[in-house]
């Protein structure tokens, strides 16, 4: 499944076709002037509204290969986008020291998440 634009002047998305990309990032955006590749995680929180935070899943984090992670905050319309590798030194630097954000365990599979606060989580991020 493919997505473009007339003349080839929107990026080309594609989603994961083998299992291997499917594990690895959830699309593909190919850039049409150039050829770039950008792969995307895309993450959706619930209840960021309700909580006044984010919550960042470290395992999500940690077995992602795509290139940015973009989050859909429910009641807010846009989409916050910022890169993999550094949303990953922010949460490995909050892990080893004064501890900004808080850890804590949760979710379907109890695992560890770093929550946010929502403001502060959109200023880190570019709005797409």
């Amino acid at each position: 499944m493919t997505y473009s634009g007339a003349e080839g002047s929107t990026p080309l998305l594609t989603p994961g076709e083998t299992l291997d990309e499917m594990r690895g990032y959830d699309i593909k955006c190919t850039l049409p002037h150039s050829g770039t590749e950008i792969t995307w995680e895309c993450k959706r929180d619930r209840l960021a509204q309700k909580t006044g935070n984010v919550a960042v899943e470290h395992k999500a984090l940690l077995h992602s290969r795509a290139d940015f992670f973009v989050y859909l905050i429910d009641g807010d319309e846009r989409l916050f986008s910022i890169e993999r590798k550094r949303l990953y030194g922010l949460l490995k630097e909050n892990w080893k020291g004064e501890r900004l954000w808080r850890v804590v365990r949760g979710g379907e599979y109890s695992d560890y998440m770093t929550l946010i606060p929502v403001r502060e989580f959109i200023g880190l991020c570019n709005v797409i």
